[in-house]
């Protein structure tokens, strides 16, 4: 146990200082700022067109309300997450070859899969994080713009939708990490989540993203239109096994595979 809580500072530390981790910060404060704008448009879009924000024929869908607004940040967390997530995994496990850092945590005094259990509770923690800043720059961005309809069992009830659909996109994202180590890089991995992506789209399409793990988060979420209700053991079944899988395929290939 001692040996992991230092792995897991270690990894921490490596993330932190890194210049990943502002970049992510950054990139989905910004995207939820930019729905927070969105609401905007939506509540004046007289104003939105005399400013320039948007066309003068263009046609705004939605209402400026809290709902509406929630469900913007589902489906930003929902689509956005399976995007971000998996580039952090890119990054947690890729960088190890990219930087040459590899061959240094081989020789550590440490079981390999120690070092890869830290890496994906960084990576936990991380995706965490950045879903509070979601959340935590989205109640300041609609207070700021004054949405309407607020409540706070409406906010309990996102909350909760949002934090699941969140936890389970970084879930069905672990297979990222073993792409990322079984290609020693970037590339493979980062297809591999735009295949994920689209692929889910088609399946929600078909009528069959209850089954797929990856359009799961967002089907939950009900940024796609579609209720929980729809969702039974099984989906939450088959995320739970994507998230086994890809954790021990990653910690198989690190403790098994040729790394001369």
């Amino acid at each position: 146990m001692k040996k992991l809580r230092t792995a897991i500072r270690v990894e921490s530390l490596k993330a932190v200082r890194s210049k990943i981790f502002p970049i992510t910060i950054g990139f989905f404060s910004f995207i939820t700022a930019i729905l927070g704008l969105m609401m905007l448009i939506l509540k004046d879009p007289e104003l939105a067109r005399n400013t320039g924000l948007v066309g003068a024929k263009a046609q705004l869908i939605g209402e400026a309300d809290w709902s509406s607004y929630f469900t913007f940040l589902a489906l930003a967390l929902a689509i956005g997450g399976l995007v971000g997530y998996g580039f952090i995994a890119t990054w947690l496990f890729g960088r190890e070859f990219s930087d040459d850092t590899a061959k240094d945590l081989l020789a550590l005094p440490v079981s390999r899969s120690i070092i890869i259990l830290a890496k994906f509770i960084v990576m936990f923690f991380w995706t965490i994080l950045l879903f509070l800043i979601v959340v935590g720059v989205g109640l300041i961005a609609g207070n700021i713009v004054a949405i309407e309809g607020w409540s706070r069992p409406l906010f309990y009830k996102f909350f909760k939708q949002l934090a699941v659909s969140s936890i389970m996109a970084m879930a069905s994202s672990t297979p990222v990490a073993f792409f990322a180590s079984y290609s020693r890089g970037y590339l493979l991995p980062m297809g591999y989540v735009v295949f994920t992506v689209a692929f889910s789209q088609i399946a929600v399409v078909l009528g069959h993203g209850a089954y797929i793990p990856w359009a799961i988060p967002a089907l939950y979420s009900g940024a796609a239109g579609v209720e929980q209700a729809h969702l039974g053991a099984l989906s939450f079944l088959i995320v739970f096994i994507t998230a086994i899988i890809g954790i021990l395929i990653t910690v198989l290939w690190w403790r098994y595979a040729d790394h001369s």
